[in-house]
Order: C-alpha cells, then structure tokens, then sequence
C-alpha cells in the first residue's frame, strides 16, 4: 500500500513537509540583524530630526493662520506634537518598506553580501541609501526634511544603478537586469515617501 503524501502523521507534518524539512534553506538576502539596525538607526535619525522638522513646521504657517490661532504657545505645541508623531509614522513607513524590500530580494534577487553575521542585499542598501543616508546628510547639512527632493532621485538612481555590481551574482546581464526589479521599485516608493 503506497504512503499517501498528505496523509497526517503522528509529529503533526505531513510526508511531503517531513521530506522537505531536510533540504538546506538558502540564507536571507538581508540578516534580520542588519533589518534591526536600520530600522533603529532610522528611528534614531527621526529623532535627532525633530528640533529641524519643528523650525520647518514654523516656517509654513502663515500669519492669517498664526492670527486666527492667537496663542503662540498653543501652536508652539501643535508643531511640537506634530514633528514628535512624524517619528512612529517614520518608523511605520521604513517597517513596510524593509518588509517590501525583503519580499522583493527574496523573490527576485536572492543574493547578498556576508560580514560575520550580517548579511545584506540590494535592497537593504537602497533603503539604507535613500531613507537613512539621505536622511542624515540633510541632518547634517541643516537642510529642512523635505528639502531633499531633488537629492533623493539622484542618489536612488546611483544606489538603483551601483547596488548590483557589488553582489558577485549582479554582475552578470541577468543578475543586473534581477537585481534592478529590486532597488528600481523601492528607489520610487523611497521618492514618494
């Protein structure tokens, strides 16, 4: 009598599961470690960015509105609150995006660089490049936080354009065109961000 495959058995997994279960996993394109760090570096860089986001907030409101408020410790505080809830939203969007990024490495361009536990892929580079590399250089720069319009396209491309070569697997014409599925749609969903 032949085994069926999807028949239970007394560990919980069926037959084909159990077979599968001693195939080798390939490794991530990007360690959930170097995630972590991106992600905490991220949410840092959002909040050493509050004091520049709140002087940029003052710098949009009109008089008619400042008027029409006419409390300027009441809208000292609107801003305030504004620019500290701009970090969890922050926080929120780079999640998505590193969750975007890791489907689209893992589906498309399996291949990354290793550094003892830390491995990353193309995408975790174009993220890191365009949300917490450009953010940091318009923290540095004194820039205000959208003011980086025009950077960001242009560090994108150059991220979108060089991230490939730097994986032994992109430097074929089929690995580039792959790894250009990955960064190309995370450099457009980084300049809507």
């Amino acid at each position: 009598m032949p085994l069926d495959p999807t028949a239970p058995h007394p560990t919980g997994l069926p037959l084909a599961a159990r077979a599968r279960a001693g195939t080798p996993v390939p490794p991530r394109p990007t360690s959930r470690l170097a995630w972590t760090i991106l992600v905490l570096c991220g949410t840092g860089l959002a909040i050493a960015r509050v004091p520049s986001s709140a002087e940029y907030a003052r710098t949009l409101v009109t008089p008619e509105q400042r008027a029409a408020l006419g409390d300027r410790a009441l809208e000292d505080t609107a801003i305030l609150i504004g620019a500290i809830g701009a970090v969890p939203v922050f926080t929120i969007l780079l999640l998505i995006l590193a969750f975007v990024a890791g489907v689209l490495e893992s589906r498309l361009f399996p291949h990354g660089v290793s550094r003892g536990r830390i491995r990353v892929g193309v995408g975790w580079l174009t993220v890191a490049v365009g949300a917490v590399g450009v953010g940091l250089v318009s923290l540095v720069s004194g820039a205000p936080p959208r003011g980086d319009g025009a950077l960001r396209p242009l560090v994108l491309l150059g991220v979108a354009l060089a991230a490939p070569a730097l994986v032994r697997d992109g430097r074929t014409v089929r690995g580039y065109g792959r790894a250009l599925l990955v960064t190309v749609p995370l450099g457009l969903l980084l300049c809507i961000q």
